[in-house]
């Protein structure tokens, strides 16, 4: 398929990494789950998080997240939608996520989110999520 062919489905990938960031964000972990195919593998492991795998996994790490982040923003960015056939696809997009954590400690983290798409019954989902540094994260503690 050329670059450009396929529009809709394109537009369906790129409004998926957008919910993602929506649904993480306002704390809707069980929406934010359903955005991954039920063997999805989430990588956080360049940031000293565990490899998940899986719904059950990926829902207890955000879950967690919630126990730990009072405020988080997602500001996703650049998204290239690559080797697409009629049900896969390839992405990368860059992401900028401010926290401030219930400690009150403000962290910036910078990504590359390397992806792997899978189209099921109609629908697109992320199958493979790997979370890559950019620019070392930044943390200020509270009252600094």
């Amino acid at each position: 398929m050329g670059e450009f062919s396929n529009v809709e489905d394109r537009l369906e990938i790129a409004a998926l990494n957008q919910r993602y960031a929506l649904h993480v964000d306002f704390r809707e972990i069980e929406e934010w789950v359903s955005l991954f195919t039920p063997a999805a593998v989430f990588d956080e492991s360049e940031f000293d998080n565990p490899l998940m795998n899986g719904h059950d996994e990926i829902r207890a790490y955000g879950y967690h997240l919630t126990e730990i982040v009072r405020h988080v923003l997602h500001h996703m960015t650049t998204h290239h939608i690559f080797d697409m056939t009629a049900t896969t696809a390839r992405g990368r997009a860059f992401g900028l996520i401010e926290a401030v954590l219930n400690d009150g400690t403000h962290a910036r983290t910078h990504v590359v989110y390397e992806d792997r798409y899978e189209k099921i019954a109609g629908t697109w989902l992320i199958a493979e999520r790997i979370l890559r540094k950019t620019i070392e994260p930044e943390t200020v503690a509270a009252g600094s």
